[in-house]
């Protein structure tokens, strides 16, 4: 809980520099600003070298690899091995649910990819401005403003986020936890769609950013790896690897946001928002299958249970 809530903060008080210095700086001292910050940390991490539990992990390894003297493998020969991949895939089934979080988080990374990409002209849309206009240029700024306000509950949110989806949290666990993160931002991208109808929706939109967008964010970007670590069946030699298959879904989500949105876009006339529209669908359709997925692995197990007794 201590290191969920640690990475949470830390990345809160990275987002409010990263939003300032768009906000304060030009567009070219923003970037090199956030770059050398960026460079000093990768530094600093280097030059710290691994924690006390990754060199017992690695002691651990070498005394397991002089025990057991296994046979050299074929990607030492630069090819594919299937027992890898077959290692890989018994090491995540050992953990029940773990490729339904990977969906989650696929999904909600998919919508913070896509709103982080499409807010601001999304925003300025609703306002009623065109581009290349100063009135757009204001609007830009002012959905900035927006981002800067939910920076502030997106660093608020990391100090107290085993309180809301940890074991004894409002969500009473990570998985919930997750369920209503994405459920949060499917609503946020809804609501951004139908701003533009009333006056209302538009600020209705504005409250989501702010509030909802920043904790559900904070969620998926936590929740899952503390999960992890709390699965009985948890190894922590394979932490590399299962972190790992976590991180992809975000690789996975960006190629997706940069392969499909535009075409999404351009399919309707330019209207920035169907982009958002349609990431709001495939959340629901992943919030539905994960749904389905779980309940019949319940209702799986309690017969089993029942046909043992």
């Amino acid at each position: 809980d201590l290191a969920e809530s640690r990475s949470a903060t830390v990345a809160g008080i990275a987002k409010i520099v990263a939003i300032l210095c768009a906000t304060l700086l030009s567009r070219t001292a923003a970037f090199l600003t956030v770059a050398a910050i960026a460079a000093v940390a990768t530094l600093t991490q280097l030059a710290a070298g691994p924690s006390k539990e990754t060199r017992e992990i690695r002691e651990i390894r070498e005394m397991r690899h002089q025990v057991h003297s296994p046979e050299p493998v074929p990607e030492a020969e630069g090819r594919i091995c299937p027992t890898g991949f077959r290692d890989m895939w018994r090491a995540t089934k050992r953990h029940e649910g773990f490729w339904e979080m990977w969906l989650l988080q696929f999904a909600g990374w998919l919508s913070i990819c896509t709103w982080s990409f499409y807010f601001s002209s999304v925003w300025a849309d609703i306002e009623g401005t065109t581009p290349g206009t100063p009135a757009f240029d204001a609007a830009v700024h002012k959905a900035t403003q927006w981002l800067l306000y939910g920076s502030i509950v997106f660093l608020g949110s990391g100090t107290i986020l085993p309180y809301l989806s940890g074991p004894s949290s409002v969500c009473r666990g990570e998985w919930t936890a997750m369920f209503v993160a994405i459920w949060m931002m499917m609503l946020t991208l809804l609501v951004m769609c139908l701003a533009k109808i009333a006056a209302w929706l538009k600020w209705m939109a504005a409250a989501w950013v702010v509030f909802a967008m920043p904790i559900a964010y904070q969620v998926l970007a936590n929740a899952p790896f503390a999960w992890l670590e709390r699965q009985p069946s948890f190894d922590a030699e394979a932490r590399g690897l299962l972190t790992g298959i976590f991180n992809a879904s975000l690789a996975t989500s960006q190629a997706a946001t940069a392969l499909l949105s535009g075409p999404i876009v351009a399919s309707f006339n330019g209207k920035l928002w169907t982009a958002l529209a349609a990431v709001a669908m495939v959340d629901l359709m992943v919030l539905t299958a994960v749904a389905v997925s779980s309940c019949s692995a319940r209702l799986c197990k309690a017969q089993g249970t029942n046909s043992d007794s």
